[in-house]
């Protein structure tokens, strides 16, 4: 249930975040440039994925020790 309800809330988030605000003729131009705010977004969470939430914080406190 915990899955399911993680796609409920990313899916709705996106759709009140992106789609209504794109929907809006004043922000066309920072909407169009999906390369901008899509593509290294995809990035990201694809790396958080990989090596799990906070990584690169975690290895800096870990080098004070």
């Amino acid at each position: 249930m915990s899955d399911l309800y993680w796609v409920w809330a990313f899916i709705s988030a996106f759709w009140t975040t992106v789609v209504v605000q794109c929907a809006k003729p004043v922000n066309w131009d920072q909407c169009s440039r999906v390369d901008d705010w899509l593509v290294p977004w995809v990035r990201d969470v694809t790396e958080m994925y990989q090596k799990g939430a906070y990584h690169a914080e975690k290895e800096i406190l870990g080098q004070d020790q």
